[in-house]
């Protein structure tokens, strides 16, 4: 996730800082079958920069098969600080 993410150049140029949590849904093969902003950062360009992350990854690992779920529901948070 983190090699995926980039830091909008207007956000930064203005100094907009923010965490965006998102939830994702994996299958059992690791492809993503939703996204989505579960807890805003309050600034739109970061929420749809977050989102983007998700777009640009083809294929998450496969979850563990000891599991045995056919759908896995996740939430990370997605930092943009200017440092």
């Amino acid at each position: 996730i983190a090699k995926a993410k980039s830091y909008p150049a207007k956000a930064r140029a203005k100094r907009i800082e923010g965490t965006v949590k998102i939830r994702f849904s994996l299958d059992g093969y690791g492809t993503l079958l939703s996204r989505e902003v579960a807890e805003s950062s309050g600034y739109p360009l970061l929420d749809q920069a977050a989102l983007a992350v998700f777009d640009k990854i083809a294929k998450f690992p496969t979850p563990p098969s000891h599991l045995n779920e056919d759908r896995f529901t996740l939430m990370v948070p997605i930092n943009y600080s200017v440092k």
